[in-house]
């Protein structure tokens, strides 16, 4: 049973990290084939006029309070982007059309390619499937590997996009709170040398039990908000 669900656990997390390892691909090549890319984490980026959901809603989504407060409630980065992009993406918008496209090949190749070196995991670039979001991936997984009612196990405290795409396909949310465990990081220390504290999986005492009694698990690495790499 652990076996089989940890199966499932992985094709779950195939499908959320291609997103993720596209980015790395991106940074990678700009890194290999166009040298060092400058940008400068020093002088803060105005965003007011782009419309940015984190700093135009969010006193629209948490009340005004909100609206002196450093705005670290969503995962948006306020850094310049790569040179290399914004250069790419200053180039397709030059042609005069905008129409659908798909993803060329070379994408595929380059994920397929970092899999293998980095993971040692052989992953043909056709078996690859584009999903608009991790979310998106998460949901299609559920669709495939559940049926509705069919309990799903996801470990809290968790992305709640997550939280919620379990409960609006039908299927009963089965949270697992990790533990509070050893010291993490490097060196163990925080700012100001306070200790960072690592959320924990008990895999063979509290969770064990509870595998046979699940459909479907879901393993979330590096894991949203806690940053641990299972």
């Amino acid at each position: 049973m652990l076996a089989r669900l940890l199966g499932r656990a992985v094709v779950t997390g195939a499908l959320c990290v291609v997103l993720r390892q596209c980015a790395r691909v991106l940074r990678r090549l700009c890194a290999s084939r166009l040298g060092r890319v400058s940008a400068s984490f020093d002088t803060p980026v105005d965003r007011s006029a782009v419309f940015t959901v984190k700093h135009g809603m969010a006193a629209a989504l948490h009340g005004e309070a909100a609206e002196g407060a450093l705005k670290l409630w969503l995962a948006d980065m306020d850094l310049p982007g790569c040179d290399a992009i914004r250069a790419a993406l200053e180039r397709r918008a030059r042609h005069p059309t905008y129409g659908y496209t798909y993803q060329p090949p070379q994408m595929w190749d380059a994920v397929s390619r970092w899999l293998r070196e980095q993971y040692h995991w052989a992953v043909p670039p056709d078996s690859l499937v584009f999903v608009p979001s991790v979310v998106t991936g998460f949901a299609t997984a559920l669709a495939a590997y559940t049926r509705p009612g069919d309990r799903v196990l996801l470990m809290t405290p968790l992305y709640e996009p997550l939280q919620a795409a379990v409960t609006g396909l039908g299927r009963v949310l089965i949270r697992f709170p990790l533990r509070e465990g050893g010291v993490g990081g490097a060196a163990g220390e925080g700012p100001a040398g306070e200790e960072q504290r690592e959320l924990q999986l008990d895999l063979c005492g509290r969770l064990e039990p509870l595998l046979p009694t699940v459909k479907l698990l879901l393993l979330c690495s590096p894991h949203n908000p806690a940053g641990r790499v299972w």
